[in-house]
């Protein structure tokens, strides 16, 4: 069964649990993820909204194994270019996860989203 952020385990800050058993925690299921959609033919950049209170944003990749692929903190715009070297590894009918989290200005995480997309 391919892996759907939207179930959250409730109780608490509400959790996603991937599918290779770690926890991402402080998830807003509201918060809305853009770009790369479930199913993109490729992948080049990744959106979100804007957040309040936000001053940047962490952007992570993941295989469905959990090995990070990317990740760039700092991030001050709601968008980010994923690199060349990060784009050409990416294989199709492959699940992928991305985290954004939102940090505030003395870097303590605000909010964080999970997204999952399949080059197809």
């Amino acid at each position: 069964t391919p892996f759907d952020p939207t179930i959250v385990r409730r109780g608490g800050p509400e959790t996603v649990e991937l599918p290779d058993g770690s926890v991402v925690t402080g998830v807003d299921p509201d918060w809305q993820l853009r770009t790369p959609e479930r199913h993109p033919a490729r992948v080049r950049w990744f959106s979100w909204d804007p957040v309040r209170g936000a001053a940047s944003y962490e952007l992570q990749l993941r295989d469905t194994a959990g090995n990070i692929l990317f990740t760039r903190p700092g991030i001050e715009p709601n968008y980010a270019r994923l690199p060349w070297s990060v784009r050409r590894r990416l294989e199709k009918n492959v699940d992928y996860l991305w985290i954004v989290t939102a940090v505030d200005a003395r870097s303590a995480p605000l909010v964080r989203a999970v997204g999952r997309f399949r080059i197809e």
